[in-house]
Formats: structure tokens, sequence, C-alpha cells
């Protein structure tokens, strides 16, 4: 099919128009991909950011969790050789289990234990045995008033 010099000048003036809305629909493309990169990158500091102050913040609720589980056990200790030195015949009933070595050198053991445990059996063990110390001592007080 030949063109005449009139359609043949009509069909790449149109040929070229194509090629340049093209062309602007590629700059535009990449503009859109310049700003998504950018967009990326700063969505990507904000979750870093954001990791970081929740690793924070779980290092410090970890720390006070350690420091809670280490006076409780201290207590629960405390406890437990009051309960002792008011009824000595139930200091041989005590279960191995219940022996919890506190000190320095053991923290490392206390840690892993409170992973291990959790914290409602240890507040029913502590209330138990606070509620059999209250107990011991009413029952020494209502026998140091017999004795009168």
């Amino acid at each position: 099919m030949k063109l005449t010099a009139g359609p043949k000048k009509a069909a790449l003036e149109h040929l070229r128009k194509k090629i340049e809305m093209s062309t602007e629909r590629i700059r535009v493309a990449k503009l859109k991909e310049e700003e998504a990169r950018k967009a990326l990158e700063a969505a990507t500091k904000v979750v870093k950011e954001e990791e970081e102050i929740k690793q924070k913040l779980c290092e410090d609720l970890n720390q006070l969790v350690q420091e809670s589980s280490s006076s409780q056990f201290s207590r629960l200790e405390e406890l437990k050789r009051r309960l002792e030195a008011l009824n000595p015949s139930r200091a041989s009933m005590s279960s191995p289990h219940d022996a919890i070595p506190l000190g320095p050198a053991s923290n490392s053991h206390l840690t892993k234990q409170m992973g291990e445990t959790s914290s409602k059996s240890q507040m029913g063990k502590i209330n138990s045995l606070m509620l059999r110390e209250k107990e011991e001592e009413s029952n020494l007080a209502g026998q140091g008033q017999d004795l009168m």
C-alpha cells in the first residue's frame, strides 16, 4: 500500500504524537516510582524505629517482671522460713519442689523458672502460705491464751 505525501505526513505526525504521549506516560510513571520508593524508605524507617521502641519496651517489661519475681520469691522464702519457725513439724512435710534456691548465684535459675511457671500459680502459692501463716499465728495466740 502506497501512501501519498499528504496521508504519509499525517501518519508520521500521528506516530510522533503517540511516541510523545508514551514518553510522557513513562516520565510520569518514573516520577510515581521515585515517590513510591521514597515513601517505602520512609515507611521502612518508621517500622524500624517502632520495632526499636517495642524492643526497648519489652526489655523494660522483662526487667520489671524479673525484679517483681525476685521480690516475690524472696517474700515466699521469708514466709516459708516463718512458717517453719512456727511449725517445725511441717518443715519436714514440704516438698523438694517448694525449695527454690535464692541468692546472686541462682538468679539465672530464677529467671528460667519464672519463664516456665505461671504468675497465677506463684501468687496462689504465696497466698496459701500467707493464709497458713495467719492460721498458725492465730493457733499460737489461742494456745497462749489457753495457758493463762
